[in-house]
């Protein structure tokens, strides 16, 4: 549904309401006394963010996946009324631009959405962190807002357009090595990662952790983007016996050692810690080889505090009332990987709801004041810092019976 159409049922709804209230006031109390409030105006004048990631190329999954995201932000926002800008409110478009998997492919994209559609805010981001630096690197002199996924410390560090929507880099290292080290207690561990600037530090930041802690490495290596069989790695792991493998990579890297694990007898004793949130995804739910694992992630079914919650009873009643939607989305309960996508672009909603208007960079210094806060994120209470981080960080869970479990949260 457009968001033309959701707008257009919207204000159907409401002219209803604007012929009522008048006659409504006629038969109230005379003698009460009239209190002034700001009117609240109506405009069909558009906010727009702009979505980035990869809808082509080899990693254009990521696109199907934040289509249903998208589709479902956009009539849920506009259905109840739009975005509030100041005492006006106004319809949300979601404008999307796609990567085609390339880093070049990203600042293509920024610039397109800066500087000829006029968005207010972009949102996402690509598949690496070279795609983040290419949209910031378009952002940043236009003093323009980002909103991102994406775990580089140098996005956020050496740039002042940047808004962190999920995890810091030093949170995607705390969480995992604060709960090996507490409750699996390994003796030896062994660290099997993309061989990409991020997913290294990550690696070797956990890896610093441990060693610290006592844990002894016994095995680590990293790993093209192009690999499908990881068997040769997991063979030289099995040879090695760790406690423990870690690793940092992406979903279509989990489900392929998930599926080949079993072939050479299994985890065994050997636990396995999948440390980015895409470990336990919709491809890898009821391979043999994800059963046990423990995995940090942004979300699962079942969590009771105020904002999880919330948005796990959206995710299903928009489920329920639109499923040809669920069946695209994947059911009735969202993926952990569509989190990220949910945050950046409802983020950016929330801080031009915040700022009191749509102009971007007022939306980026409102978002980067220290004041900023969202209370009812699917991530728990966030408040983001004058550098852009939102204080963010993963829960920890684990596979059991084909359902993610939640384990701690730090």
């Amino acid at each position: 549904m457009s968001w033309k159409n959701t707008w257009c049922k919207f204000l159907a709804v409401l002219l209803v309401l604007v012929l009522l209230v008048p006659i409504l006031a006629a038969c109230g109390d005379d003698d009460e006394e009239e209190t002034a409030t700001p009117a609240i105006t109506i405009s069909d004048k558009p906010v727009k963010i702009g979505a980035i990631t990869a809808w082509s190329g080899y990693g254009g999954i990521a696109g199907q996946l934040a289509d249903p995201v998208i589709e479902m932000i956009m009539d849920v926002v506009n259905s109840g009324g739009g975005v509030r800008v100041g005492n006006s409110m106004r319809p949300l478009q979601i404008i999307k631009y796609d990567t085609g998997s390339t880093t070049s492919g990203a600042g293509t994209a920024a610039t397109k959405a800066l500087l000829q559609d006029k968005v207010t805010a972009l949102a996402m981001g690509g598949l690496t962190g070279a795609d983040g630096f290419a949209i910031a690197d378009v952002a940043e002199p236009k003093n323009l807002p980002y909103f991102h996924y994406m775990g580089e410390k140098d996005l956020n560090d050496k740039y002042t357009c940047t808004i962190n929507a999920t995890f810091s880099m030093a949170a995607n290292i705390e969480v995992p090595s604060k709960f090996i080290v507490e409750e699996l207690k390994p003796k030896t561990a062994g660290y099997l990662s993309w061989n990409s600037p991020m997913d290294r530090a990550i690696t070797e930041g956990i890896r610093s952790n441990l060693e610290k802690a006592g844990v002894k490495t016994v095995y680590s290596e990293y790993h093209n983007q192009d690999v499908t069989d990881y068997t040769p790695f997991l063979t030289k792991v099995k040879y090695e016996k760790p406690d423990i493998l870690i690793s940092y990579d992406s979903s279509a890297a989990y489900s392929a050692m998930f599926q080949q694990i079993p072939g050479l007898g299994g985890w065994g004793n050997m636990a396995f810690y999948g440390a980015s949130q895409a470990a336990i995804n919709q491809w890898s739910v009821g391979i043999p080889g994800i059963e046990g694992i423990y995995s940090s992630t942004y979300w699962v079914p079942g969590l009771q505090e105020a904002g999880p919650k919330k948005f796990g009873e959206m995710w299903a009643s928009y489920a329920a009332s639109h499923p040809d939607w669920a069946k695209r989305a994947g059911g009735s309960a969202p993926d952990t990987v569509h989190v990220p996508f949910y945050q950046c672009i409802m983020m950016a909603i929330k801080a031009i709801e915040f700022a009191g208007t749509d102009d971007g960079t007022a939306v980026l210094k409102a978002a980067r004041s220290g004041n900023f806060t969202w209370d009812d994120s699917p991530l728990g209470p966030l408040r983001v810092d004058t550098n852009g981080y939102c204080g963010g960080k993963p829960i920890v869970a684990t596979m059991k019976d084909k359902h993610a479990v939640f384990l701690k949260r730090y």
